[in-house]
């Protein structure tokens, strides 16, 4: 009922401000930002500059005017995106996030004297494009900009990619030593540690030159030697006594750009990206005679360590269980926090959907309906945050009609109590009606967890199906169990020949005789009828869709890989 109310307030707040984005309000991203508790890093194909598709939201943002008319599949029905505006998780003093910013603000009073720092912790994630990419030198090309990463409101304004947004506004306005906090926005692959909002902490430090001069060094090297010194410092607060080391990195924003990380439970763990801020940014603000240092990193990604939480979705949880193990001071400092004790695991449901990809886009760099970022957003929409994982399983290609076809796992877990059928049935349909509808898929299996069926309309035999496909009908017809048979039936008979030529008379024919019932076992199954349907037409009055032996089955099923379908 909260975020309901949340969504309500924030209607009329968005369509406000949505107007009122100004150029100057927002800040960077690489891919990711800092690279840190989200998206990808910076590789990766180009892509259109901006937002590709001109207008780039769904009917709950509305398009702004001047924003063009065309409205991305992937981008509409952001309910799940739109209720999160407002929650705040950072400032919530009794939360992980609250607990894990108050440590990190604690550290920076510590070192550099009570507020010298200043901490911004409630600005508007709604921001410019100019400021999200071009204040923070973001190249036109660069993917970070693609509407598959972005969380476009239109043309010209986005939900902030990361909390360097707002550091070219924050320079404009005088400050030159300040803490950004908040909640950023990439559209993201569905798994354990990903989720489409999180929380980041950036800092900035400018240096007058009467700072280099008096200590008689470079600008540059006195930058880059205290922005080391002083997350080296950050580090032993959060972790303790780690051993540490820096890694070359690239960040369009900053020049030298450095990544942290320390070696934590028995690996090297990624803390945070770094560098000396590059000189363009500072001119950008009229600092043109300074220097400066810059860090970023993921809230999300540092707590899950630090409080050993499994699930980035827990952090979301209004479940007692979860938020009653949390408060304000369990944060001791060096690596002492309250550990996260789980309460009982639910277990998963499996849904695996099966279909054939669009036909690539005819005009040159317009982009795909289908990306796995677009299939996250539809899936994450309407399932919420019962979705736990949305993985690949396998990639075929057709050459006989150049189609490819692809089978992903969607994985439902509660976090709260057991799943039922029905409610996950009922997800999964509309799931694969919005695959049709917004990703313009072709769907060639009403594939589920144990049930699928055939292909509708191709021109393909059974053996010449998809191994997926043929391994959830195996298994549906219990072609499966009989494969597996057929194989304990060959093992057996070259134990039976092997054992003839050395063992006892009695031993051979007591062998044999346990061959001849496998054997006629083995006869009666592959005679039997395999029945292959869909989850939602089930077979009736002995009238399958479509229907074979069940030798073919197994046949079809062993020569696709009887390890492939155990993996």
């Amino acid at each position: 009922l909260t975020r309901r109310s949340n969504a309500q307030r924030n209607a009329s707040v968005l369509e406000e401000r949505q107007a009122d984005a100004s150029p100057s309000g927002a800040g960077t991203r690489t891919g990711a930002g800092w690279g840190f508790g989200g998206a990808a890093a910076l590789a990766g194909d180009s892509c259109a500059a901006a937002a590709p598709h001109g207008v780039h939201g769904g009917d709950r943002f509305g398009a702004a005017e001047g924003g063009g008319d065309h409205v991305g599949p992937e981008q509409q029905h952001l309910e799940h995106i739109y209720n999160k505006l407002g929650v705040n998780l950072h400032l919530n003093p009794d939360h992980p996030l609250g607990i894990l910013k108050a440590a990190i603000e604690q550290y920076f009073n510590e070192r550099f004297g009570e507020k010298t720092f200043t901490s911004f912790d409630s600005l508007y994630p709604l921001v410019s494009t100019k400021a999200n990419f071009d204040e923070v030198l973001v190249p036109p090309d660069h993917i970070s900009r693609s509407s598959n990463d972005t969380y476009y409101v239109n043309a010209d304004t986005v939900l902030r990619c990361h909390t360097s947004a707002h550091q070219a506004e924050k320079l404009r306005e005088g400050h030159t030593k300040f803490l950004v906090v908040g909640d950023v926005y990439r559209r993201d692959t569905i798994d354990a540690t990903h989720y489409p909002v999180f929380h980041q902490m950036e800092g900035v430090r400018v240096f007058e030159p009467s700072e280099w001069e008096e200590a008689g060094v470079d600008s540059g090297e006195l930058a880059a030697t205290e922005l080391k010194a002083t997350l080296e410092g950050l580090a032993a607060h959060l972790f303790g006594d780690v051993e540490m080391r820096w890694v070359d990195a690239y960040f369009p924003f900053t020049e030298p750009s450095y990544e942290l990380e320390i070696y934590y439970n028995g690996e090297w763990l990624e803390v945070l990206g770094c560098g000396v801020m590059e000189m363009a940014i500072l001119e950008g603000a009229g600092l043109g005679d300074k220097r400066a240092w810059a860090f970023g990193l993921g809230l999300e990604r540092l707590a899950m360590v630090l409080f050993e939480i499994g699930d980035i979705r827990l952090f979301w949880s209004d479940d007692k269980r979860f938020t009653s193990q949390f408060k304000q001071g369990c944060f001791v400092g060096g690596g002492q926090a309250t550990k996260f004790k789980p309460y009982s695991k639910y277990p998963p449901c499996l849904k695996d959907v099966s279909f054939w990809l669009p036909p690539a886009p005819e005009t040159e760099g317009e982009d795909s309906s289908f990306t796995e970022n677009n299939l996250c957003e539809l899936v994450r929409n309407i399932g919420g945050d019962l979705v736990e994982e949305v993985k690949l399983i396998d990639e075929f290609t057709n050459p006989k009609v150049g189609k490819t076809s692809n089978c992903y796992r969607i994985t439902y877990r509660s976090m709260e109590r057991s799943l039922t059928d029905e409610e996950i049935n009922n997800i999964q349909e509309q799931v694969r009606d919005g695959m049709v509808e917004k990703l313009q898929v072709e769907l060639d299996s009403a594939a589920s967890t144990g049930v699928c069926a055939p292909a509708r309309g191709e021109n393909l035999s059974f053996l010449e199906r998809p191994w997926h496909l043929i391994a959830t009908m195996a298994c549906a017809g219990g072609a499966y169990e009989l494969a597996k048979r057929r194989e304990a039936l060959r093992n057996f008979e070259a134990r039976v020949n092997a054992a003839a030529a050395n063992a006892p008379p009695e031993v051979v024919e007591q062998l044999e005789a346990q061959l001849a019932v496998m054997r006629a076992e083995s006869a009666a199954l592959d005679a039997e009828t395999v029945y292959l349907r869909t989850s939602s037409t089930p077979v009736r009055n002995g009238a399958p869709e479509e229907c074979c032996t069940g030798a073919e089955a197994a046949q079809a099923l062993e020569a696709s890989s009887l390890r492939a379908l155990e993996d």
